[in-house]
């Protein structure tokens, strides 16, 4: 439960990743009642507002942690990608695209190759923008809630996950390639 103690010290003692865990046993305790709702969507359109529902829960938290944590750097850092209830934002929208894919996935599989390739294209392009955030001082509040460690990977994690579940285009045989999947075997900071 170190992640929930909004002091680096604590925070990620022991093993660093290990501030996962704590994420893990609270989202576990929330998904029984996240399930049924989200597999109550039905539509494209519930499924992008219940996406947008979970972007803005984040944005909103972030805002708030902004507030709450003005002037120091670390607390608010933990707050908006170490506090587990920060990570629910992600964690819903993670269970969105597993329910688009449910939805939607068979009629993905059949777009040509040349979808599929503008596909990676544009997750490639959302990964790269996502990236150019991190590390960046924000100025104020606004870019706070926006420019955090978590917020803007989640469109390109969906992107990705979809994209690789196709498992089509060379990136997807790549991310499959047999050694490349062992690295990641041992760790995942390698297999990234």
């Amino acid at each position: 439960l170190q992640a929930c103690i909004p002091d680096p010290a604590w925070s990620i003692s022991l093993n660093g990743a290990s501030w996962y865990l704590s994420a893990a046993l609270f989202l576990y305790f929330c998904f029984p009642r996240l399930s049924p709702l989200v597999s109550r969507l039905d539509k494209g359109r519930s499924l992008a507002l219940a996406f947008l529902a979970a972007l803005v829960y984040q944005l909103v938290l972030a805002g708030i942690m902004a507030v709450v944590f003005a002037g120091n750097k670390d607390f608010f850092n933990w707050s908006v990608y170490l506090f587990p209830v920060f990570r629910l934002g992600d964690f819903v929208a993670g269970c969105i695209g597993a329910r688009f894919w449910e939805l939607y996935g068979s009629r993905l599989s059949q777009l040509s190759g040349k979808f599929i390739y503008m596909g990676w294209l544009l997750a490639f392009a959302l990964v790269f923008w996502s990236v150019s955030f991190v590390d960046r001082e924000p100025a104020g509040i606004l870019q706070k809630m926006v420019e955090n460690w978590s917020t803007v990977f989640i469109l390109p994690g969906i992107c990705w996950i979809l994209l690789g579940a196709l498992g089509r285009g060379l990136p997807a045989g790549f991310l499959a390639w047999g050694p490349l999947v062992k690295l990641g075997n041992l760790s995942g900071s390698t297999y990234l």
